[in-house]
C-alpha cells in the first residue's frame, strides 16, 4: 500500500475568512514543510460558476488520489451550511475508501445549522460524520461537549486555533481620540449593529471617539444607513477588508478590539488582537470564554446586551491603566497557551496517531526519533 499524503481540504488560501487564516498559520508555522501535506481548495471567492469548477476539479483530484492509494489521512476543515455540504462528497468518498478522517470543525454557526436548519436526514448525516471520523477536532471544550451530545460515539480532540507571534508591547494607551475597532464579516450575527448602538450611547462622554468597522458583508450598506440615522456618520469609518499590514496598524492604534458576536468558534481575530496587545471586548459565546477570563485578560458581555457592551467600552476608554493590564495579561496567555508551535505540536500528535506507518518519515520525524 502506497499511502503517502495527508490531504487537507479547505477554502482557497487567498480567500478572506477564518479557515484560510488558520491554514495559513499552519503553513507559516512549518506544518507543510514537516509533513507531506497536499492542500486541495474546495471554495474560493468569485462567481458561482468559478466556485463550482474549483470544487469539482478538487473532487476529481481527490478521487484520483484515493484510486492510486496515495492518501494516508484526510484533514477536512469545515464550517456550517455551504461549507459542510461542499465537504460532504469528499467525506463520503473518504469513508467508503476507509481512509481516516480528521473532521476539523470551525465556525460558531454549526450548532444553529444542525438544530434549526437541518432536517432529519441531514442531521443523521452530521451524526454519521461525527461517528465515523477518526477524530472530530474542535476549538474548545464547549464545542467538544456539544459534539458528544449530538453523537456520543464521536472521538473528539480539542485543538485551539494558533495565534500569531506576540508583537512587542505597544506602550501607553492614553489617547485623545480613542478608537474602537471591529474586524470581520459585516453580518448581523457578528453584533455590528449592537456595537454601533453601544458607541452611540458613549457619544456624550467621549465626544472624540472613533469607531472603525473593517470588513465587508451583506449588512454593510444597512450599517452605514443606521450610522446616518443615529447621527454617527462622522464618528464611523468603513475602510473595507484590510490587509495584514493595515490590520496590524489598526490593532496597534485601537483602544479596544470589539467582537460582540451571537455565536463563534474560536475567532482568529481575537487571538490576533491579544497577540498585538490590544484589549478585547467580546461576547461570552462559543470558545471565547475559554480564551478570555473576564476582567483578567479581556472583558466579556452577553450577546445582544447593548448597555453592558457600552459599559465595558466606557471602562476601557476612560481607564488606560485597565486597558494596559488586560493587554499585557492577554499577551502572556497567548505565549503560554496559544503560540503556533504549541498548537501545531497537538496537530502533529494526531497525525502520528492516525497515520501510523503509512506516511514517509520526514526529516523532522527522523531527528525526533533519534533524539
Amino acid at each position: 500500500m502506497d499511502c503517502r499524503r495527508i490531504v487537507m481540504l479547505g477554502t482557497a488560501l487567498d480567500t478572506k475568512g477564518g479557515i484560510s487564516a488558520v491554514v495559513n498559520a499552519y503553513r507559516s508555522g512549518g506544518l507543510f514543510d514537516r509533513w507531506p501535506v497536499r492542500y486541495l481548495p474546495t471554495h474560493r471567492e468569485g462567481r458561482a460558476w468559478s466556485k463550482l469548477v474549483l470544487a469539482m476539479a478538487s473532487l476529481a483530484r481527490f478521487a484520483g488520489l484515493l484510486l492510486t492509494r496515495s492518501v494516508a489521512v484526510v484533514h477536512v476543515h469545515s464550517a456550517s451550511r455551504a461549507s459542510f455540504w461542499r465537504k460532504s462528497p469528499f467525506l463520503l468518498l473518504s469513508f467508503l475508501s476507509r481512509r481516516p478522517v480528521l473532521f476539523h470543525l470551525h465556525g460558531g454557526g454549526f450548532r444553529e445549522f444542525h438544530e434549526r436548519e437541518c432536517g432529519p436526514l441531514a442531521r443523521a448525516w452530521v451524526r454519521a460524520v461525527f461517528r465515523h471520523a477518526a477524530h472530530v477536532v474542535v476549538l474548545s471544550p464547549r464545542w467538544e461537549a456539544w459534539v458528544r451530545a449530538v453523537e456520543p460515539a464521536a472521538r473528539t480532540r480539542v485543538i485551539p486555533n494558533p495565534a500569531p507571534t506576540v508583537k512587542p508591547w505597544r506602550g501607553k494607551m492614553a489617547n485623545d481620540a480613542p478608537m474602537l475597532l471591529f474586524l470581520g464579516a459585516m453580518v448581523e450575527k457578528k453584533g455590528v449593529f449592537d456595537l454601533l448602538q453601544a458607541a452611540a450611547l458613549l457619544r456624550d462622554r467621549h465626544p472624540r471617539l472613533r469607531l472603525v468597522f473593517g470588513g465587508t458583508g451583506v449588512a454593510l450598506e444597512r450599517l452605514k444607513q443606521r450610522a446616518r440615522e443615529l447621527n454617527m456618520a462622522t464618528w464611523v469609518e468603513f475602510p473595507g477588508w484590510v490587509d495584514v499590514a493595515t490590520r496590524d496598524a489598526l490593532l496597534r492604534e485601537a483602544n479596544a478590539f470589539v467582537l460582540p458576536s451571537y455565536y463563534e468558534g474560536l475567532p482568529m481575530s481575537i487571538l490576533e488582537a491579544m497577540a498585538m496587545g490590544t484589549p478585547v471586548v467580546a461576547s461570552d459565546v462559543g470558545g471565547i470564554p475559554e480564551v478570555i477570563e473576564n476582567g483578567i485578560d479581556g472583558l466579556l458581555v452577553g450577546p445582544g446586551d447593548v448597555p453592558a457592551l457600552a459599559a465595558a467600552l466606557d471602562r476601557l476608554v476612560a481607564d488606560a491603566a485597565l486597558g494596559e493590564s488586560l493587554a499585557m495579561a492577554a499577551q502572556g496567555k497567548i505565549e503560554r497557551c496559544y503560540a503556533s508551535e504549541r498548537v501545531l505540536e497537538r496537530v502533529e500528535d494526531i497525525y502520528r496517531e492516525v497515520a501510523g506507518d503509512r506516511l514517509p518519515l520526514v526529516e523532522h520525524e527522523k531527528s525526533r526519533q533519534h533524539a
